[in-house]
């Protein structure tokens, strides 16, 4: 196990069900030549859930109990790999590959957790291709974005920013033609966008840079729908979009400008 998690909310299967996925990304290589073919699915049931399927706000110390337990077993326990987790209609399901050698060792800890923590049980499938890793836990391009989105975001927070206020917003792309990114300056000026500069890239493959900028607050999901919509914008133009940057505004007051 890694220390490099990320987390993000997504819908989930036809149904969309709401789902807070944590995945540790720090073993993406790893996962390519794992040796292990089992997937353990340690599943707790929360004692309470919203109506989103979240822990309701009575259950989250249970949850952050049963957390630290399982974290602490995974950090330590030989030949298994603690791969993610998902919060989804009133569980936490923790995803863990092994051999089904290992299944002996894990049947001992969720009965052991299950006497705590009353709703621990154990779901075991094969997964040779590491496929609840790959397909699932690991987000898509978009869900990608909203979590690039979110660490921007964090950062301007913490810096005592409530986003609420109007503020110059850089966004930055690359193409592969230069007639594609005059055609992408064409819509974005319709957007109301300012063209800060055009110019050569270090990448042979995306020769073509693009730096726009414009006024807005970063208040969310607004800030979500502005970038998925310039990401699927460039990609229109078989350009990519690089991400975004603010300065943070200090607070002045809660309305805007």
């Amino acid at each position: 196990m890694s220390d490099h998690w990320e987390v993000y909310l997504t819908l989930v299967g036809e149904e969309r069900q709401p789902a807070s996925v944590s995945f540790d990304y720090g073993i993406v290589e790893e996962m390519r030549t794992l040796e292990a073919d089992t997937l353990f699915v340690i599943v707790y049931r929360f004692p309470a859930k919203d109506e989103q399927g979240f822990p309701a706000e009575e259950a989250w110390d249970a949850l952050e109990a049963f957390d630290e337990g399982i974290f602490a077993w995974a950090e330590s326990a030989e030949g298994l790999v603690f791969a993610g987790r998902a919060l989804i209609d009133g569980m936490a399901r923790c995803y863990i590959y092994g051999t089904p050698a290992r299944e002996p060792d894990v049947r001992q800890f969720v009965e052991a957790t299950n006497a705590k923590h009353a709703g621990t049980e154990l779901e075991v499938k094969a997964d040779p291709q590491r496929e609840a890793y790959w397909d699932f836990l690991l987000p898509n391009e978009q869900e990608w974005r909203l979590i690039n989105d979110n660490k921007v975001l964090h950062a301007l927070e913490e810096e005592g920013d409530t986003l609420k206020r109007h503020r110059r917003v850089d966004h930055f792309f690359y193409f592969s033609e230069e007639s594609q990114r005059d055609l992408f300056i064409q819509w974005a000026q319709k957007n109301r966008y300012k063209i800060e500069s055009v110019g050569p890239s270090e990448d042979p493959d995306l020769p073509f840079a693009l730096n726009i900028h414009h006024k807005t607050a970063l208040v969310s999901p607004d800030v979500h729908e502005m970038t998925l919509t310039l990401d699927a914008k460039a990609e229109e133009y078989n350009g990519t979009y690089d991400g975004w940057v603010s300065e943070a505004v200090q607070k002045k007051d809660d309305k805007g400008s």
